[in-house]
């Protein structure tokens, strides 16, 4: 969604956060915060923290299978990053 590769807009679950950081990725998403606990478990809240913390090797790949190496990649030395919590 974030490359233009999906059917779906990005922005229809997300918004760019538009405060940039010098060491992290370009893509960050802004996290909604709610008093509402039902808003929690919506996908596109469930999502933002860890695609905001992906090292930016993985976002700015350039195809899917390059961003699915880097999550294998990831996967091997953080494994409690892909568990719900």
């Amino acid at each position: 969604m974030a490359k233009g590769l999906s059917a779906i807009k990005l922005e229809r679950f997300f918004e760019i956060d538009q405060i940039h950081r010098t060491r992290e990725h370009g893509f960050k998403l802004k996290k909604n915060f709610s008093n509402s606990g039902i808003r929690h478990y919506f996908f596109s809240e469930r999502v933002v923290s860890r695609w905001n913390s992906l090292p930016p090797d993985a976002v700015e790949s350039q195809s899917i299978n390059g961003f699915k190496s880097q999550l294998t990649k990831l996967r091997r030395r953080k494994m409690g990053y892909f568990m719900d919590s």
